[in-house]
C-alpha cells in the first residue's frame, strides 16, 4: 500500500517536490461551536505564506531554524474564537462610551452586553489571520496591540473620539462586517503584509451627512517581528474627486503586491471603476505615499485594471518591468472588442504602450501574474494565468484553463508557449507560482494549480533552455500533486477540497537553498507545506585493472573453480546546496545483456547475472569516494560468447520514509536524505581468448549426421522399422549429429534447421544442456543453442541428438521430408567462419514414410451342424413359421497393425444353387448385425422380403415361431469348427457339396468398404438366417455348405505383411430317419425321466416302513422320556424368565 501511495504521489522520479512528509495546519474553528466563533466556512487557507523571524540562519540547526518559522493563513470569514474570553484590546465587538463632542456618531455607538458581544462576533466574520508556528500543533489568530490610527490592526472598530472632525474636514468610520481580513497575504521575510480589500470607509461631512460608503479596503504591514504594525491606505481612496465617490471602490489588498526594488506596487481593479495600481515606494516607512500607474489611450470603465501586478527585469537587467494586467480589458471601439490585455511599464514610468494580449474572449487572461527565468537567460519570462479558458468547438469543455508564457526576443516579449487543462471545470491557471531552480539545472521552474480539478492538483513545470519549437518551458509537467493523496499522508485531515487555490512559494522554510511551495485549500480549512528535498549532483566513474580480460587465464578462484576474474573501481563525488558534510547511499553495478544473452558475470557475494549493491558514504562535498569490486568471468566450459563486456553503474537514490504525518508532527530535517541526481556511467572491457595475435578466432566447424534412429510412441522403444517411418508404429525420429571443430575457437555454436509442419509438430533434444526453439518470424525454423561454448579443435566430437514428433495425421502416402540441418556461430565482431569453411557446415538426409498392415479374416457358422427329421406344416408368412431353425454366419477382420487398414470385404453365402427352384434355399439369409461405421456393406439379402423386425443378432430371437426351433438355438454357444462331424443313425444315400470358395459364381455376395481400421481393432459381421425346411423336406442327401470371406487394402499405398487374406466356413446338413413306431418328429422321451422318479419314491416309502417296524422310532421316544425325569425341571426353565419378570416388576 505505500509502495502504491508513494508512487501515486511522486509520479515522475526526478519530481522534487516532498510530499510524503508535508507540513499541514488547519483552521482552530474546524469541529468548534459557532457559539464560539467555530465553523466550517472560515475560508483558512484562503491565502497563506510562510513568515520567519530571523534574519540571518547561519549557525542555526534545523530545530531553533522552525522554532522561529510560522505558516500565517488567512481566514476572510473567521471570528475570533473564544468570544468573550480574548483580552478586551483584541474584540472586536467592545463596550463603547459615547463621546458628547461626536454627537454624530452617537448613533452608531452602543454599549453592548456580553450576550450581544457573542452575536456580534457570530455575525460579524470580520476575517482572521493565524500564526501557525512550525513546531506546534496550534494555531491562534495573530493579533496586536499595536493602534493604528486610532485602531487596532486587524479587527477593531477603534476609539472614534479623536476621529470625530468639524469644519470641513471628514469624520471617518469603518465597518468591519465582512471585510474579508486575511484575503491577501503578503511576505518577503522583511516585510509583512495582510489585507482586508472590503472594508467600507463611510465618508461623512461635517454636517454629520454620509457622503460614501464604499469597500475602499485596507492592509496592515509590519516588520519581521509581527509588531508594530502600520495601516496602509491609498490617499486617492478617501477622499472624494470633485463630489464623486467612484474613487472609493478601491479595494486596496485586493490581490497580492509585487515588489519594486525596496517598494510594493498594489493593483486596484475598481478605482473610479477603471481600475488602477499604485506604487508605494517605503510602505513600511512611510505607508501613505504613493504613486499611481495609469492606462495608455483609454477611458473605458470596467476593465479591471489592476487586477494582477507583477514585477521582473523582461528587457534589460538593470531596469525593472511593472506588469499589470486588465482581464476585461475592450477597445474604445463601438463593439468595444474585448481584448483582455496585460500591460508592460519600464521602471516607475507612470504611462506605456507596451502590452501582451490573450488569445480567447472570457478566459480571464491576466487572472494571476508570475515572472521568473525559465531559460537561465538573466531576463525574466512572463507568465500569465487564464483560469476561465473554455474550448467551445466540439465536444464544448468549459473552464480548461490555460497558462500563456511570454520571453523576450529582440526587446520584444514573444509568446513561447500555452500550456493547457485538461478536465472542464479544474480552472488550470488560477495560480501561478515561482519556486526558484528546484532541480538545480539551472533554470528556475514554476508551479500551477487547478484547484477544482477533482479535489485539487498542483503541477510542478521546469523551465529549459529555448528548444526548436521556441519554448522556454519542459511542457510535460515534472510533478502532477494531487491533493487528495498528499491529505491521506496526514492522519487528522479527512479529506481536501480546492487544493491548490493559493501558491506561495517565495520562502525556504529549512533554509537548505531551496525554495518551498505553500498551498492553500480554504474549503477545508487546511494548508499543506510542501518543501522541496535538496538535491546531490553525483557523478560516477568505472575503470578497471586490466585492458582486456583472458579467458583461459585463471587467475581466480569462484567456489571452488579456476576462472578468470578482473577488478573494477567506483569511484563518486558530489555537488549541490543544502547539502550537509557526509552523507550515505548505495551504488549498484551491473553487466549490460543483450537479448537472449546469458549472463557472464559473477561476483564475490555469489551474485550472477544481474547486479551487486554496495555503500557509499561521502566525507564532503568534492571528496571522492572510490570502492573496489572483483568480478569474475564464467569458466570457459560456461562463457557463450566473446563479444564485448558491457558493464553499468549508478547511485541509488535514498530510501524514502512513507510513514504518515499530522498536524502535530515536527517537520523532518531533509538534508540527510537528498535526492540523488546522477548519470549512470557504462563501460565495456574486451574478451580475448588463444585466437592467435589478432584476436579473432576463425573457426571450422564441420557437422554429419551420424545416424538417425526411430522410436515408437515411448521414446526407449524401437520401431519395428529402422529405414524409414512407420504409420502407426513411428512417433520420433531422432538425428544424432555429430559437431567438431578443426580450427580456432568457436564461440556460441548453434544449428539451425527448416522443419515442416506437415509432418512433424515439434523439435526437442534429448540433450539436458540443448535448447532447441522455434524462430519467431520463421514458424518452421528451429534453432538449437546451448553446444559447448568455446568448442576447441582439441574437443572430441559433440554428440547432439534431435528429436522429431510426427503429427498423427500422417497416412502414409508422404512424399520423403528432404531435412538440411546446419551448424553456424553467431556474427561477432571476434569469432568467425570463413567462407571457404562453410562446405562441411551442412548436411542433408531424406526421411521416407511408409503403411505396412498385418490383418486376419475369419468365419464361421453357429451351429455348424444341422439335422433335419420329420414332416414340416404349412406355411406362414414370417421366418420362424415359414422357415427353419435360425442359422448365423459370422466374419471377423482384426488388424494386427501397425498402420490403419484401408480395403474390402467379399463375402459369399452358399444360399442356393442357380439351378434351384427361385423359392427354395439351403440357407436363406435376412440381414447383417455388428457392422460400425468404418463398415459399409452392399447386398441382396432377405430376397423374399419376409418380416425381419423381432430379428435379433448374437442367437436372440423374437416374435412368433417353432418351439422347438427357439429351445434347441437357446442351447447352442458360438464355437469355431474346422471341419464337420455328423453321426449318421443311416448311412447317407448320397453327399452335395456347394463350395463358394471353388465356384463364387453360385453364391450368394456381400460386398463391404472398409474405409479405416485402426491398429490392434476388430471388426465382427454377423449375417443373421434361417435353415429353409421346406427344400429339405422329404431330402436324402447330406448337404455340405461351404462358405467364403476374402479381403485385402486397396488405398494404393499401405503394403501388407503376414496377412490372411480369405476364410471359409463349413455347414452340413444331415438327415434323420426315425425307427418304425417312433414318436413325434422332435418329441422328447419324458418316459425316461418318469420312470426313475416314480421308482425312486417307491424305494423311499419302503424303507421308512422297514424301519418303523424294526422299532427304530420307538427307541428315540423311550430316551427321551428317561431324560425328563432324570431331571423334571431341565425343560421348564428358562433364563429369560428371569428377565422378563423383572422387566414387569419394574
Amino acid at each position: 500500500m505505500r509502495l502504491f501511495l508513494l508512487s501515486l504521489l511522486v509520479g515522475l522520479s526526478i519530481a522534487r517536490l516532498d510530499v510524503l512528509k508535508p507540513i499541514v495546519k488547519r483552521s482552530p474553528a474546524a469541529g468548534r461551536p459557532a457559539s464560539v466563533g467555530g465553523g466550517s466556512d472560515d475560508q483558512f487557507g484562503f491565502s497563506a505564506v510562510v513568515h520567519q523571524l530571523f534574519e540571518d540562519s547561519t549557525g542555526m540547526s534545523f530545530s531553533e531554524i522552525i522554532d522561529q518559522t510560522v505558516i500565517i493563513s488567512g481566514a476572510p470569514r473567521g471570528v475570533y474564537p473564544g468570544g468573550l474570553d480574548l483580552p478586551l484590546d483584541y474584540r472586536a465587538c467592545q463596550r463603547y462610551t459615547p463621546a458628547a463632542n461626536c454627537s454624530a456618531h452617537n448613533a452608531m455607538i452602543m454599549n453592548y452586553t456580553d450576550e450581544q458581544i457573542i452575536d456580534c462576533y457570530r455575525e460579524l466574520r470580520n476575517g482572521l489571520v493565524y500564526s501557525c508556528p512550525l513546531s506546534s500543533g496550534e494555531c491562534s489568530a495573530l493579533a496586536s496591540n499595536d493602534t493604528v490610527e486610532g485602531r487596532y490592526p486587524f479587527d477593531s472598530v477603534g476609539d472614534y473620539t479623536d476621529q470625530c472632525q468639524t469644519e470641513l474636514k471628514l469624520g471617518e468610520l469603518f465597518s468591519i462586517k465582512n471585510q474579508k481580513m486575511g484575503m491577501t497575504l503578503f511576505s518577503n521575510g522583511s516585510t509583512f503584509l495582510a489585507c482586508s480589500p472590503l472594508l467600507v470607509n463611510y465618508l461623512y461631512l461635517s454636517d454629520g451627512s454620509i457622503l460614501s460608503h464604499h469597500p475602499s479596503g485596507r492592509c496592515v504591514i509590519s516588520g519581521r517581528n509581527l509588531q508594530g504594525f502600520k495601516s496602509l491606505t491609498i490617499d486617492q481612496c478617501n477622499v472624494p474627486d470633485n463630489g464623486v465617490s467612484q474613487h472609493a471602490y478601491c479595494l486596496t489588498g485586493f490581490n497580492k503586491p509585487a515588489i519594486f526594488n525596496s517598494g510594493l506596487v498594489f493593483g486596484q481593479p475598481l478605482w473610479r471603476i477603471q481600475g488602477a495600481a499604485y506604487y508605494f515606494s517605503d510602505p513600511l516607512q512611510s505607508p501613505g505615499s504613493s504613486v499611481r500607474y495609469s492606462r495608455a489611450q483609454t477611458s473605458n470603465f470596467e476593465q479591471y485594471f489592476g487586477y494582477a501586478v507583477a514585477t521582473g527585469n523582461l528587457f534589460n537587467k538593470t531596469i525593472t518591468n511593472t506588469i499589470i494586467s486588465a482581464p476585461i480589458y475592450h477597445d474604445d471601439d463601438a463593439g468595444k472588442t474585448l481584448r483582455e490585455r496585460a500591460f508592460i511599464y519600464e521602471d516607475r514610468s507612470i504611462e506605456t504602450n507596451i502590452f501582451v494580449n490573450g488569445s480567447s474572449s472570457g478566459e480571464y487572461f491576466g487572472y494571476t501574474l508570475a515572472t521568473a527565468d525559465l531559460n537561465g537567460d538573466g531576463f525574466d519570462d512572463l507568465l500569465v494565468g487564464a483560469p476561465m479558458y473554455s474550448n467551445f468547438g466540439s465536444p464544448i469543455r468549459t473552464l480548461l484553463g490555460r497558462v500563456y508564457i511570454f520571453t523576450a526576443i529582440n526587446n520584444t516579449l514573444t509568446l513561447s508557449k500555452v500550456l493547457q487543462g485538461t478536465e472542464p471545470g479544474g480552472q488550470f491557471g488560477l495560480s501561478v507560482e515561482p519556486i526558484g531552480d528546484t532541480n538545480n539545472d539551472g533554470y528556475d521552474d514554476f508551479a500551477v494549480s487547478a484547484p477544482y480539478e477533482g479535489n485539487g492538483f498542483v503541477y510542478i513545470y521546469y523551465g529549459q533552455e529555448m528548444d526548436e519549437s521556441g519554448s522556454i518551458v519542459n511542457t510535460t509537467y515534472q510533478q502532477r500533486i494531487n491533493g487528495s493523496a498528499v491529505a491521506s499522508q496526514v492522519t487528522d485531515i479527512p479529506s481536501v477540497s480546492s487544493f491548490g487555490f493559493s501558491l506561495s512559494g517565495g520562502t525556504d522554510v529549512d533554509q537548505n537553498g531551496y525554495r518551498d511551495l505553500v498551498i492553500g485549500a480554504y474549503e477545508s480549512q487546511s494548508v499543506f507545506v510542501l518543501r522541496t528535498i535538496p538535491v546531490a549532483i553525483t557523478n560516477i566513474s568505472m575503470t578497471f585493472n586490466t585492458e582486456q580480460v583472458m579467458l583461459q587465464d585463471y587467475d581466480c578462484v569462484y567456489q571452488g573453480n579456476p576462472v578468470a576474474c578482473f577488478i573494477a573501481t567506483l569511484c563518486s563525488q558530489y555537488e549541490g546546496k543544502g547539502l550537509p558534510s557526509g552523507f550515505s547511499a548505495n551504488y549498484t553495478f551491473e553487466e549490460v545483456t543483450g537479448s537472449g544473452q546469458a549472463p557472464r558475470l559473477m561476483f564475490q557475494d555469489g551474485t550472477t547475472g544481474s547486479s551487486i549493491r554496495g555503500p557509499v558514504t561521502y566525507t564532503g562535498p568534492g571528496i571522492p569516494a572510490c570502492y573496489n569490486i572483483t568480478i569474475f568471468v564464467s569458466n570457459t566450459t560456461i562463457s557463450s560468447d566473446i563479444s564485448d563486456l558491457l558493464m553499468r553503474a549508478t547511485i541509488l537514490d535514498i530510501p524514502t520514509d512513507t510513514s504518515p504525518v499530522n498536524t502535530n508532527s515536527v517537520p523532518v530535517d531533509f538534508s540527510a536524505s537528498p535526492d540523488i541526481r546522477v548519470s549512470p556511467v557504462t563501460e565495456a572491457l574486451q574478451v580475448s581468448t588463444q585466437c592467435g595475435n589478432d584476436f579473432i578466432c576463425d573457426s571450422d566447424l564441420q557437422l554429419r549426421i551420424s545416424n538417425v534412429i526411430y522410436r515408437k510412441s515411448d521414446p526407449n522403444q524401437l520401431s519395428s522399422d529402422q529405414s524409414q517411418i512407420v504409420i502407426g508404429d513411428t512417433s520420433f525420429v531422432d538425428l544424432i549429429v555429430s559437431l567438431t571443430n578443426v580450427e580456432e575457437d568457436a564461440f556460441n555454436s548453434y544449428l539451425v534447421f527448416d522443419l515442416t509442419n506437415t509432418y512433424f509438430s515439434s523439435a526437442t533434444s534429448p540433450n539436458s544442456s540443448i535448447t532447441c526453439t522455434l524462430s519467431s518470424d520463421n514458424i518452421t525454423q528451429y534453432t538449437c543453442t546451448g553446444i559447448k561454448s568455446p568448442l576447441k579443435s582439441t574437443d572430441p566430437p559433440q554428440i547432439i541428438a534431435i528429436r522429431l514428433t510426427l503429427i498423427s495425421s500422417i497416412r502414409g502416402n508422404e512424399d520423403p521430408f528432404d531435412l538440411v540441418i546446419s551448424a553456424a556461430i553467431p556474427e561477432q565482431q571476434r569469432n568467425r567462419e570463413n567462407d571457404t569453411f562453410l562446405s562441411d557446415n551442412s548436411m542433408r538426409r531424406s526421411i521416407a514414410f511408409a503403411a505396412v498392415s498385418s490383418y486376419t479374416l475369419n468365419m464361421f457358422f453357429i451351429p455348424n451342424t444341422y439335422t433335419y427329421s420329420g414332416a414340416r406344416p404349412a406355411a406362414l408368412n414370417n421366418i420362424s413359421s415359414n422357415l427353419g431353425d435360425r442359422l448365423s454366419l459370422r466374419v471377423s477382420l482384426r488388424n494386427s497393425g501397425p498402420s490403419p487398414y484401408r480395403g474390402y470385404l467379399n463375402i459369399y453365402i452358399p444360399a442356393r444353387k442357380p439351378s434351384e427352384t427361385a423359392s427354395n434355399y439351403y440357407y436363406y439369409p435376412v440381414k447383417l448385425a455388428g457392422a460400425d461405421n468404418n463398415l459399409n456393406c452392399a447386398s441382396n439379402l432377405n430376397p423374399n422380403n419376409y418380416n425381419t423386425d423381432n430379428v435379433q443378432s448374437s442367437g436372440l430371437q423374437g416374435g412368433a415361431g417353432r418351439r422347438r426351433s427357439r429351445r434347441n438355438l437357446s442351447y447352442l454357444t458360438p464355437k469355431h469348427h474346422n471341419a464337420l462331424r455328423i453321426r449318421q443313425t443311416e448311412e447317407m444315400e448320397t453327399t452335395f457339396n456347394l463350395d463358394c470358395q471353388a465356384t463364387p459364381m453360385e453364391c450368394m455376395l456381400i460386398q463391404c468398404n472398409v474405409s479405416l481400421l485402426a491398429s490392434g481393432s476388430v471388426i465382427s459381421l454377423e449375417i443373421i438366417g434361417f435353415i429353409d425346411e421346406r427344400f429339405f423336406q422329404g431330402q436324402t442327401t447330406d448337404y455340405n455348405l461351404k462358405a467364403y470371406v476374402e479381403g485385402d487394402i486397396n488405398d494404393g499405398f499401405t503394403v501388407t505383411a503376414n496377412s490372411s487374406r480369405d476364410s471359409t466356413a463349413n455347414m452340413m446338413f444331415v438327415r434323420m430317419v426315425q425307427p418304425t413306431g417312433g414318436g413325434t418328429e422332435g418329441s422328447f422321451p419324458y418316459l425316461y425321466i418318469i420312470i426313475p422318479v416314480v421308482l425312486a419314491i417307491i424305494f423311499i416309502i419302503i424303507l421308512a416302513i422297514a424301519l418303523y417296524c424294526l422299532g427304530f422310532f420307538k427307541r428315540r421316544k423311550k430316551a427321551k422320556k428317561e431324560q425328563e425325569e432324570m431331571d423334571p425341571y431341565e425343560d421348564d426353565y428358562n433364563p429369560n424368565d428371569d428377565e422378563t419378570k423383572d422387566s414387569k416388576e419394574m
